[in-house]
């Protein structure tokens, strides 16, 4: 660790780093994390967090280091920070014991609270609004206006949860880089680079994700290549094994011509999604089939999963749809309506055919941008 203090990569980050050692000193802190404590780097270095802030260790945050410290279990927790001159800040930690001591990854979401209290606020005005029957023609206009707010808070919200994992995952690649076993580096570098790869991919889904009005108002445009189709469909499937359950396995079968002519962008970011929702919902193996016909590619992603409720089904692709079987699985509503319109985008179709507990199959059909020779 005593080479972090040369890390430019970790001192641009937006997200604050902190390596605490078993006598609770400053081993390494970086700028962000230094500006989230209302100090500097060197006022901090060597000294201890007791030195630094009198008190803390009677906090529930300290209780969490302490935790952590002596089960040597990783924590996440989201904690209020209570500076000398009486402000507070909100900050999501996650805490993961190192061989120093604890890694401490903070990332500010006093926006993401402060919107979530003008959501909460948002609520209580419309129950108001709703007792309140003489003011009908009010009450309407201000339904939608509260709508609309929440779900930009909405949206804010979800891409703070893809970022999340985007930035612990950069930090595991800059920490496996410094421990990597002597003689392995061929073998931690495949993994690496796989890692990075899905960093870059889950980077270009976010970015379609708030550009959804963009893509509704059809302002993206398609970009046709030539590419090698089952070596780019299984380098993705190979991509998405972070994301797979223990035992799950992603079953791919390809038919017909190889090189074909079509949007490789929207492509992946169809399949990944198609592919990330299959995982998600079931814990059993995914059957992933792709032939490639005369004018046509055909592509059926079947899972084994929980379904889709009969009576849910004509609402897949409406913008926020969660089925209400899924209330215990993360998600935004926003996966597949972005998808139906990728597929729309390529001229083609999409269908499905789901049942509860039994799983849910969808199928598409793209147009080859060139036709394939017979």
């Amino acid at each position: 660790m005593k080479n972090y203090l040369d890390n430019e990569t970790l001192d641009n980050l937006l997200e604050g780093f902190q390596l605490i050692g078993y006598d609770w000193r400053y081993k390494y802190i970086n700028e962000t994390a230094a500006k989230h404590g209302q100090s500097r780097k060197e006022l901090l270095f060597g000294r201890t967090m007791m030195e630094v802030y009198p008190g803390i260790e009677q906090t529930e945050m300290f209780r969490t280091l302490e935790r952590c410290m002596q089960t040597r279990i990783s924590e996440r927790v989201e904690n209020e920070f209570i500076y000398p001159d009486g402000t507070k800040a909100w900050f999501e930690l996650q805490v993961e014991p190192v061989s120093e001591g604890l890694f401490i990854l903070s990332i500010d979401i006093s926006a993401r609270k402060k919107a979530e209290e003008e959501l909460r606020q948002v609520n209580e005005s419309l129950e108001k609004l709703v007792e309140e029957r003489t003011r009908e023609l009010a009450e309407s206009l201000n339904r939608e206006k509260k709508l609309s707010e929440m779900k930009s808070s909405f949206v804010a919200m979800a891409s703070h949860e893809f970022r999340t994992p985007l930035s612990a995952i950069l930090s595991s690649v800059t920490l496996a880089e410094r421990y990597a076993v002597s003689g392995e580096q061929d073998k931690g570098e495949k993994h690496f680079n796989r890692i990075k790869s899905m960093v870059r991919n889950l980077t270009e889904i976010l970015q379609d994700f708030l550009s959804v009005d963009q893509l509704e108002q059809g302002k993206i445009n398609t970009e046709e290549v030539y590419l090698d189709l089952p070596r780019f469909v299984s380098e993705l499937v190979e991509n998405l094994d972070a994301l797979k359950k223990d035992g799950q396995e992603i079953n791919f079968r390809f038919s017909g011509e190889e090189i074909v002519c079509l949007d490789r962008k929207i492509l992946r970011n169809v399949l990944i999604n198609l592919l990330s929702n299959a995982i998600k919902y079931s814990e059993k193996d995914i059957d992933l089939e792709t032939e490639v016909q005369d004018d046509k590619i055909c592509i059926r992603i079947r899972d084994y999963g929980i379904g889709i409720p009969k009576e849910q089904q004509q609402e897949v692709f409406s913008k926020f749809f969660r089925a209400k079987n899924t209330s215990d699985i993360q998600g935004t509503g926003l996966g597949l309506h972005i998808v139906k319109h990728y597929v729309d985008l390529l001229n083609g179709n999409i269908s499905f055919e789901s049942a509860e507990h039994e799983g849910t199959a969808f199928s598409i059909e793209v147009p080859l941008a060139v036709r394939v020779k017979a």
